[in-house]
């Protein structure tokens, strides 16, 4: 019998007390005492809600519609959402504490809702077909049944158990969810947003993806992306706001896996919280095995390659940033990550090609923008470093002006081999303020022969202490700190100073190589 073919449901409004008990799956449900109970454990509900599962129950597997809940379990008075939202809450609470989740309330996109029995595959293969309880086929009017899966039901997915007037929808596997146009359309928002990667994409992401979430609270895709959104949106929040993020993340991916086992912003989110700054190695230990899980995910491999370019390990990192970009071409950090790891391991050639095509397809993005600069000056090209920042038809529209300015500056310095100190002021006042500017000047000072200067702007950004008369508190657990100023071509030239090597023992990179049974590239060269 097809689903159509069950007649609608009567009785959810009639007196609980008249109400026989029945089974659901691994659960005893039973309306009088309004109990549901499995193995030793059972929960009371409210009368309406069990009067709510009695009417799912007697549906057989039927979709009811919110209307038909007014009607059958409100006795027709008009009530509002909240009221059934927090009702079918109640009873997925229910469900998933009693039956682990065998047993659910699935939600079919502006129809309604209907009771389902995930069954699964191993138990629907050894089990025989359903029959009744011991006296429920004498009467009719019996909802009691106990439901087993043949082999071939088992095989078939959705499966409605007829025989009897309590049926329901047996399911060997989640069936997709289908979301709702309109918060569809936000997560897709949300994912450009995302996948932008500046302050206030991000933030732009978290906002989207919120109004998704709240528009169809099933749409796991739209809770993964706002888990993952959560984790990179730590840019400019004061530190209390930060610590209450890895609650937003957990809450956020929990529910996304509640879901969707599978939801792969989820994993990720919970795997590798950012920052990971001074956590290398556990990151990597978290990342790895989903980036193999998850091959075809952008995400993963673009991670995986921002974290080896962190620790020096920089043709690594190039192959796991080449196959983000081969796997979504349209992620600008992919691309200015990759550069920087082509910079780093002394492909300059191509590291012209990659951002000159970065830039033709966002000539808008502040950090491929701070990426060119930055790595010409890291190249030397000093000269052509200054003409890129002086020009406007290259800059972004909403590039600030003290950015470009400052970039001007100190590429006109280090061309003229003048200027240490203005370079020392532009570190005080950018290099500890102004979150996600990646321009900032720390180690070129070490280029014009402020060796210890320098020293003490890298000791004081990632430990905190005193730089240029001025103390600098140490980062907190949620602020980021990338390595790219501490490999730095000027830097690297002096990496047989003492503080050099204590700076590296001290962050723990030293420690990440031996437990890695890494080395970085630089010393490898």
């Amino acid at each position: 019998m097809e689903a159509a073919d069950f007649p609608s449901p009567r009785r959810a409004a009639q007196d609980l007390t008249r109400v026989e008990g029945f089974a659901l799956g691994p659960l005893m449900v039973d309306p009088p005492s309004r109990r549901v109970s499995a193995g030793g454990r059972s929960e009371m509900l409210e009368p309406r809600v069990m009067r709510v599962l009695v009417a799912f129950g007697e549906a057989r597997g039927k979709v009811l519609s919110r209307d038909d809940l007014i009607t059958l379990c409100w006795d027709g008075v008009v009530v509002g959402n909240n009221a059934i939202n927090q009702t079918i809450s109640r009873l997925r609470h229910v469900f998933d504490d009693l039956s682990g989740g065998a047993v659910q309330l699935e939600t079919i996109t502006k129809v309604g809702f209907r009771l389902v029995y995930r069954q699964s595959a191993a138990e629907a293969v050894s089990s025989p077909a359903p029959e009744p309880v011991a006296n429920s086929s004498a009467n009719a009017e019996s909802p009691f049944w106990t439901r087993k899966m043949t082999r071939r039901a088992a095989a078939g997915g959705i499966v409605l158990l007829g025989g009897g007037p309590l049926a329901y929808a047996v399911l060997d596997s989640p069936a997709r969810h289908v979301p709702d146009p309109r918060a569809r359309d936000l997560y897709q928002r949300g994912q450009v947003q995302l996948k932008a990667w500046e302050l206030g994409s991000i933030r732009q992401a978290i906002a989207f993806n919120k109004q998704a979430v709240a528009l169809d609270p099933e749409y796991a895709d739209a809770w993964g992306a706002l888990a993952i959104s959560y984790v990179h949106g730590l840019d400019g929040l004061t530190a209390e706001a930060k610590a209450a993020y890895p609650r937003l993340v957990r809450s956020a991916a929990e529910q996304a896996l509640a879901l969707d086992p599978d939801q792969a912003e989820a994993h990720f989110a919970l795997a590798i919280p950012d920052p990971h700054y001074r956590r290398w190695f556990a990151h990597e230990q978290g990342l790895r095995p989903l980036v193999r899980r998850f091959s075809n995910y952008w995400y993963g491999h673009t991670q995986l390659g921002i974290l080896l370019l962190d620790v020096a390990r920089y043709e690594e990192a190039i192959v796991s940033l080449r196959r983000a970009r081969e796997i979504d071409p349209m992620v600008p950090i992919t691309w200015g990550r990759l550069a920087q790891a082509l910079q780093a391991a002394g492909r300059d050639q191509e590291v012209d090609l990659v951002l000159d095509e970065a830039l033709a397809r966002w000539p808008e993005h502040v950090h491929l923008w701070v990426a060119r600069c930055s790595l010409l000056i890291e190249g030397r090209r000093f000269t052509e470093g200054a003409a890129f920042c002086r020009d406007p038809t290259r800059r972004p529209m909403k590039l600030p002006e003290e950015v470009w300015r400052s970039n001007e500056g100190l590429a006109t310095a280090l061309a003229t081999g003048e200027g240490a100190e203005m370079v020392a002021k532009l570190a005080r006042s950018a290099l500890f303020a102004k979150p996600g500017y990646y321009g900032l000047p720390i180690s070129w000072l070490a280029a014009l022969g402020a060796v210890e200067q320098a020293f003490d702007a890298l000791e004081a950004y990632y430990f905190g202490g005193m730089f240029a008369g001025t103390h600098y508190p140490p980062p907190g657990p949620f602020d980021k700190r990338p390595n790219f100023h501490l490999f730095s071509t000027y830097i690297l030239e002096h990496r047989e100073h003492s503080r050099f090597k204590a700076l590296l023992e001290r962050s723990g990179l030293e420690d990440y190589w031996r437990r890695s049974r890494t080395q970085p590239d630089f010393r490898r060269a």
